[in-house]
């Protein structure tokens, strides 16, 4: 028990208790209004885990910059009109130009990675990683042939991601997306999980993992999409040469029976079809005055005999539908009801025949079920398909038969680590990753697959109104992004606070009883944050909900930027007093000021940066036609 409460009293989040202590005796902040920003700085980033810099993009979105924080000041006091080069020091500890020419540098795209010392080095080595995109403009798609269930999409971007060393500022390494679709805003498809990067390509439905070494290089692991193992392309290679062998002695038993060769035929064609058409050129020897191949004439026209109808029919069906197709419920048994397949080889839909309607109004490309299925989407439909087996029930069979095509329809969006080895993945509707969504995301049906990546096994599939996910969801801390200890140790949640579980039921009852609502609109709208991205949770004492309470409508743990109307400060008041501690106002001036008034009625947007454990918070406000707008506010020594 010894051991235990040691244990417990040397963790995180008891040796930042000092810090919530002195968050919880500022009686206010003072604030700096409109601080000139150096001109070289194009867009303030975030702090890093320490809190020592912070960074910059610069000189057009092309460079980042690294500033150090003067901590001393917040102790000695500042003057009474305070500049940038009070905060920080005047020249950048580095200035790193990465892109060239018109590519540029995502302005929400930030993420600090800090890898565990080794044996060797003991020594911590700390890097950013910073996204690049430019429009790719060529027409070929490299990606056709390594991902055949690539999406296709109208516009395709390359898409560099840079490692620069926070000690140096040298660029270590970086990872080239060519024509590819990542959802690079605030990071929503990156992700970093102690040393493992995984980046989900939209356009291939593919998670790429990545090692990060020590030294600053990315080293290829596994990626989870088309294949699911490693030997995966092995076992399809084996498939590919018992398919070329079979072919070879379907050719030779043509030539031997001496029947027409049908192989290059791109549709099928019924024997009613072939009733009144003129029969084939005798350019093989073959004599069709042979009553085995002719019969009599019939008042439509001649016949073909049976054999001869069945072969042709034979032939035909084989040229388009080489595999089983998935619109047959006895072969939607006879691949899902086997747990052994694990590649997806027999699970192909239908292609639709070239000059056929469905080929005419659209790209085979752009009707997901019209691709072959990849490791990942059979795995999916597997567990689907054996979950409704084992209910026992007729109806769950057929309600999976009559949905099967929605789950086949589906296409990956996004994903987060639950574990270091288990992952959530979201799935939904293709429209969304073509182009902005008719409706709402909130209100639209998307299902969340627990995937294991040490097993390549699916563990469970909820969907977006699933009360089991949102227990999960309001309860275990890996859903809220404490994976790994990364270290949140101001963030307040449903998982660890009364307050924010609180504030959730509010939430369910709100959207519960409104006009439109219900239930299950309700746990939709919940369940639309996910997947989270840990990375963009704001540490800082003064959002600890144990200490204070605030508007979470105006401001919240999570870093984005957010729209802003009102002309009052966000006030924070004690949770033991009720009295107001201290307020942040983001607004360019003073209530009723000039600059105030002249920017009452413009839109405006405000995103918060905040210092990881110093009571220091930088608020930026964009206003559309002028250039960002920056207050400091910090902690009065008076």
């Amino acid at each position: 028990m010894i051991r235990q409460l040691l244990k417990r009293e040397s963790a995180p989040s008891f040796a930042y208790e000092p810090l919530r202590i002195a968050a919880a005796t500022a009686n206010s902040l003072k604030i700096s209004r409109c601080i000139e920003m150096p001109t070289s700085i194009s867009q303030v980033m975030r702090f890093d885990k320490e809190g020592n810099i912070l960074l910059c993009l610069g000189h057009g979105n092309k460079a980042v910059m690294a500033f150090a924080l003067e901590k001393g000041v917040f102790n000695e006091g500042l003057s009474e009109t305070p500049s940038f080069s009070s905060f920080f020091r005047g020249s950048p500890l580095f200035d790193t130009t990465i892109t060239h020419g018109h590519e540029t540098l995502v302005r929400d795209f930030c993420l600090i990675i800090n890898l565990k010392p080794s044996q060797s080095s003991r020594r911590q080595r700390s890097f950013v990683l910073l996204a690049s995109a430019c429009p790719w403009t060529s027409l070929s798609n490299p990606s056709t042939a390594a991902y055949p269930h690539a999406l296709n999409h109208t516009v395709n971007d390359v898409i560099t991601l840079w490692l620069v060393c926070l000690e140096s500022g040298m660029i270590s390494d970086k990872l080239v997306f060519p024509c590819d679709h990542i959802v690079l805003s605030h990071a929503a498809g990156v992700q970093v999980n102690g040393d493992i990067l995984a980046v989900t390509s939209v356009k291939n439905q593919t998670i790429h993992l990545f090692h990060i070494q020590e030294s600053g290089t990315f080293v290829k692991q596994v990626e989870v999409g088309w294949h699911t193992r490693d030997d995966d392309e092995f076992c399809l290679s084996k498939a590919r040469s018992a398919q070329e062998l079979f072919d070879a002695q379907q050719q030779t038993v043509r030539a031997a029976t001496s029947l027409p060769n049908l192989s290059n035929f791109t549709s099928f064609m019924s024997a009613s079809m072939y009733r009144n058409r003129p029969l084939p050129a005798c350019n093989d020897g073959t004599d069709w005055s042979n009553p085995a191949y002719v019969a009599a004439a019939a008042p439509g026209g001649p016949v073909r005999p049976v054999e001869l109808r069945r072969s042709l029919r034979r032939s035909a069906r084989s040229a388009i539908l080489p595999r089983v197709s998935v619109q047959s419920n006895a072969a939607l048994a006879n691949i899902f009801s086997n747990p052994n397949n694990q590649h997806g080889v027999d699970a192909v839909a239908p292609v639709p025949a070239v000059g056929s309607r469905v080929a005419a109004d659209a790209s085979v490309s752009d009707i997901p079920n019209a691709l072959p299925f990849s490791g990942l989407k059979q795995r999916l439909l597997s567990f689907l398909y054996r979950k409704a087996a084992e209910s026992g029930n007729p109806a769950t069979m057929r309600h999976f038969y009559l949905t099967f095509d929605q789950y086949a329809s589906l296409v990956m969006w996004r994903m987060q680590f639950l574990e270091n080895d288990t992952i959530l993945i979201k799935f939904g509707g293709v429209e969304n990753t073509l182009g902005r969504p008719a409706e709402p995301l909130a209100s639209q049906a998307t299902f969340f697959m627990e995937y294991s990546l040490e097993t390549t096994q699916v563990l469970n599939v909820y969907d977006n109104t699933s009360h089991e996910l949102l227990e999960r969801f309001c309860s275990e801390p890996q859903f809220r992004g404490s994976v790994g200890n990364h270290g949140l140790n101001f963030v307040t949640n449903a998982t660890n606070n009364d307050t924010a579980r609180d504030f959730v039921k509010k939430q369910l009852y709100s959207v519960g009883k409104a006009k439109n609502g219900g239930r299950a609109q309700s746990v939709k709208r919940i369940l639309a944050s996910l997947p989270l991205n840990p990375q963009y949770y704001i540490e800082s004492p003064l959002l600890d909900q144990r200490i204070f309470s605030y508007d979470e409508s105006m401001m919240n743990n999570i870093q984005r930027p957010r729209s802003w109307s009102s002309q009052f400060a966000v006030k924070f008041w004690d949770r033991e007093t009720g009295q107001v501690r201290f307020k942040i106002d983001p607004n360019p001036g003073e209530p009723g000021s000039a600059i105030e008034q002249a920017l009452s009625k413009s839109k405006k947007y405000v995103s918060y940066i905040f210092h990881p454990w110093i009571p220091f918070v930088i608020s930026v406000m964009t206003v559309a036609g002028r250039p960002p707008i920056y207050n400091f506010h910090f902690v009065c020594t008076e």
